[in-house]
């Protein structure tokens, strides 16, 4: 069975870390970054980024058949994607800012056997 935390606290934790480092520049750009360093592929973003944009959390499994991107703006609207992992493992990185809402940014790698 899957959990599916609520919109209201996911909302509250993404303001919560929003406001504690929205003053950053080229947050983006050093996420991106600092997963390709870790082996990761950067692949696409999911939503619109704002190199403003804090770090909020990142989600990967190698046995999970699917991973889901989302995107939520402020005024919500709502945008997905679903990535199967059938060769490749997927990495998604959701970012956050205070005005705009959030995006995610998704990378991948092969996976191991």
């Amino acid at each position: 069975m899957k959990m599916r935390p609520s919109i209201q606290s996911a909302a509250s934790a993404i303001v919560a870390l929003v406001s504690v480092g929205c003053n950053s520049r080229n947050n983006v750009s050093r996420e991106i970054a600092k997963w390709e360093q870790k082996g990761w592929k950067y692949e696409e973003t999911v939503g619109t980024d704002r190199t403003d944009a804090v770090y909020v959390a990142h989600l990967t499994s190698a046995t999970a058949d699917s991973a889901k991107a989302f995107s939520i703006t402020n005024d919500g609207n709502r945008a997905s994607k679903i990535y199967r992992q059938d060769s490749m493992q997927y990495l998604i990185v959701t970012m956050a800012h205070e005005a705009h809402g959030n995006f995610s940014l998704v990378f991948s790698k092969p996976k191991t056997p």
